[in-house]
């Protein structure tokens, strides 16, 4: 009986300790550098269950005029998924890449910046200040961006 009660003091400390840790690892107390943008997302309606080529096409259209070579027309493999570029990933369509502009210029940047679901924490993205590169395990901070 000793034994046991023994080991049950061993455990709960342990679990407190674990809980004690993991709270404090938690983005609450980790992001203390950076706080979170407020952004007006648009509100964001579910994918349509079927919709026609053009549809498609026009949710998809200012994408691929950024997107080209490195990447299909679509990005699924089967031909019955009708969805555009936006219905899955967000963002503005309807925004082009300006005719001449060559990548990081003014006017790309500016399309680039309103086509794109604009995160919440650019800096932790590497997207301003003084970060040289972009995280290499995105997980929990997709979790702490907006649903859009």
């Amino acid at each position: 009986m000793r034994d046991a009660t023994s080991l049950q003091t061993v455990l709960n400390a342990t679990s407190g300790a674990l809980l004690g840790a993991l709270l404090l690892a938690s983005p609450s107390f980790a992001s203390e550098a950076e706080k979170p943008r407020d952004i007006e997302y648009p509100p964001s309606i579910s994918a349509p269950a079927s919709q026609s080529q053009e549809e498609v096409d026009a949710k998809s259209d200012g994408c691929v005029s950024c997107h080209t070579s490195s990447d299909r027309k679509t990005m699924h493999r089967s031909g019955s998924v009708d969805l555009g570029c936006v219905d899955c990933h967000g963002g503005d369509a309807g925004v082009f890449n300006p005719p001449g502009s060559e990548m990081h210029s003014e006017p790309y940047d500016e399309a680039k910046h309103r086509s794109h679901v604009q995160p919440r924490y650019p800096e932790t993205w590497g997207l301003e200040g003084d970060h040289a590169e972009r995280p290499v395990r995105t997980y929990t901070l997709y979790n702490r961006e907006a649903q859009q």
